[in-house]
């Protein structure tokens, strides 16, 4: 894959201050609305959710993984990001339970995240911190890094995401996933994504030809490639893999 997302630009603006005792006072005047003229005011917002990277416009591709009804994921291939994913899950204001059998691969996210914002439960220990349900301004996100998932049902305002190097360990939650992100994947490796997700024989394809720091997003009836475009402050969660 050559295209790249438009990206690197920086503001070269910046705040200038003065002393405002010296200042003269500021005089403002009054606007006079007529109801007609309110009436004809529209508020465009985009879609809400988690921004997981850059499409090949550079326009943000959201992901919403929160709502009222538990949404299941699967976070697929030996380069998946699942730590710089996270993190921008962290940053919209949840909370995260990660049970895993790579405890490294999560210790510089474990280092800089609060213990009450990140939790590594124990086996068989239920999700979410004891006696708080998952709510919309606390959603939670349950990760299953190579490991079972948590006991229980997954809660309203809740995600479940099943991370796996290879199709073989997560045959039956890609089936039955809402959305599936995939990084690059060997042949045989994306033929068996493929059967499993119903994919094409060009998508097929573009599986295995993705950049290190780029990654399919499936559901919806739709697919889209996505960059990650890290920040240098997500380098260092996403690893060596992804360069931005």
């Amino acid at each position: 894959m050559t295209a790249r997302p438009a990206g690197g630009e920086r503001s070269a603006a910046r705040a200038v201050s003065a002393p405002l005792a010296d200042a003269e006072a500021l005089t403002t005047g009054a606007y006079l609305g007529v109801p007609d003229a309110f009436a004809r005011l529209r508020l465009s917002m985009g879609p809400a959710g988690v921004v997981v990277g850059r499409d090949r416009h550079g326009a943000p591709v959201v992901l919403r993984l929160f709502d009222r009804r538990p949404v299941h994921a699967v976070l697929l291939g030996p380069g998946a990001p699942a730590a710089l994913l996270l993190w921008r899950v962290l940053a919209t204001g949840a909370h995260a339970d990660v049970r895993t059998n790579r405890p490294e691969a999560w210790r510089v996210l474990r280092e800089r995240t609060p213990a009450d914002r990140l939790r590594f439960p124990a086996p068989g220990e239920p999700a979410g911190q004891p006696g708080q349900a998952a709510r919309p301004d606390r959603p939670l996100v349950e990760v299953a890094d190579g490991v079972a998932p948590g006991p229980g049902p997954a809660q309203p305002w809740s995600a479940r995401v099943v991370v796996a190097a290879g199709v073989a360990a997560v045959a039956g939650p890609l089936r039955a996933a809402d959305v599936v992100l995939v990084s690059r994947l060997a042949p045989d490796e994306a033929a068996r994504a493929a059967a499993a997700l119903d994919l094409d024989q060009p998508s097929t394809e573009l599986l295995q030809r993705l950049d290190e720091d780029m990654f399919a997003v499936i559901g919806g009836g739709a697919d889209r490639y996505v960059w990650l475009s890290p920040t240098p402050a997500e380098r260092d969660l996403a690893g060596p893999a992804v360069t931005g």
